[in-house]
């Protein structure tokens, strides 16, 4: 069939279809070099921005590297225990007085002996007091951690512990760690134990801010966060932030939501959390200097620092009575001058005895503990 130029019809659809799959070609060609152009574009400046967000990270020499050799950098968490390391081998010292790291980032905890089948497994979420070091001296430290004294007092009652605390973290880092890694564990039971570093004066809040803040990023985190595109999601969002120096790493009212939050998602997991109070040095024990007694705190005076603190463990209370979480108390055996319970060097961290303490109380409470979420 023949149209009016002479010319049949299906040569004309035939010259049709050429030409639209010229442009086509031509279309996808294009999309084709800008997504490379693009890729590349985003691999350099990924190579220029990891060194500077390393730098960055790096400005707390005192925590990065120099005095804490087991920390490293982390794209999601900012920071977290360097997988696989072991203290001893790094620094040729006996075993029994270092630890090791697994290759998740958790401090090994000897395993129970106990035969049978484990009947649950308990992760201890928290900052330096729940990894576990205090100072013995002047120059000296001590890995003695209660999760570990946690398990010796469980022994024969076939649960198992993971020790996921990390030095500096806040309630932000916990809620953030479980989202990512933890409920990937499927607990049934969590042990929190975070307050101090909430409010110690932060030296780059943009550390502290990849908070999934809404229901999409909390997706992502939960179920993507091994991705890399997640993980330059987290990394340029990251320059978009101003840096603010000083103020509390949380103030208050975030502490009180991040902790709400963190047992709203592990509930809705079917764990069960309990949240361990975190009393500090009192006063009336005599430290074995000033400048020790101070080396942690930002305020003008010890008191007006234990009264700061009281305010977030009074927070901590609150959160309990409105979630229906149970408090571990350890206080009243902490802060008791008899006990001697913490380091004589720093305010903050208890010594072996004063670790023990809080294991025997957490294990009081789980070894009586049948209940539901």
């Amino acid at each position: 069939m023949l149209n009016r130029t002479g010319i049949g019809t299906h040569a004309v659809q035939h010259q049709y279809e050429t030409v639209n799959w010229g442009r086509s070609v031509k279309y996808v060609k294009r999309i084709v070099i800008a997504f490379a152009a693009c890729l590349i574009t985003l691999v350099c400046v990924e190579l220029v921005y990891s060194k500077m967000h390393l730098n960055i990270y790096r400005e707390r020499g005192t925590f990065i590297g120099s005095v804490w050799p087991w920390i490293d950098y982390d794209p999601l968490m900012e920071w977290m225990n360097t997988p696989e390391y072991n203290l001893a081998d790094a620094f040729k010292i006996d075993e029994k007085d270092a630890f090791r790291i697994d290759k998740n980032g958790f401090r090994i905890i000897k395993p129970s002996t106990a035969p049978g089948k484990m009947s649950r497994l308990i992760v201890c979420l928290g900052d330096s007091g729940t990894f576990g070091i205090w100072r013995d001296g002047e120059t000296s430290l001590r890995f003695d951690s209660f999760p570990s004294l946690l398990q010796d007092n469980i022994l024969g009652h076939h649960d198992v512990l993971i020790n996921a605390g990390v030095l500096g973290y806040t309630s932000a880092h916990l809620l953030r760690q479980y989202i990512i890694s933890i409920h990937k564990l499927k607990p049934q039971i969590i042990v929190i134990r975070v307050g101090h570093n909430d409010h110690s004066p932060s030296w780059d809040k943009r550390l502290d801010a990849h908070q999934p803040s809404n229901a999409l990023l909390r997706y992502l985190y939960k179920n993507f966060s091994s991705t890399l595109v997640v993980q330059t999601l987290a990394r340029y969002t990251f320059l978009l932030r101003k840096k603010t120096m000083g103020g509390p790493w949380t103030t208050l009212d975030q502490y009180e939501s991040n902790l709400i939050e963190l047992i709203r998602i592990a509930k809705s997991d079917g764990v069960k959390v309990f949240l361990v109070d975190y009393p500090l040095r009192p006063s009336s024990i005599v430290p074995a200097s000033k400048k020790d007694l101070m080396d942690h705190i930002s305020e003008d005076s010890y008191d007006a620092y234990l009264a700061v603190h009281e305010k977030y463990m009074q927070r901590m209370e609150s959160v309990a009575q409105s979630t229906g979480a149970q408090v571990i108390r350890t206080r009243s055996r902490l802060e008791d001058p008899k006990e001697d319970a913490f380091s004589r060097f720093d305010a903050v961290h208890p010594n072996k005895h004063g670790m023990q303490i809080i294991a025997e109380e957490i294990a009081k409470v789980l070894l009586k503990d049948t209940g539901n979420p």
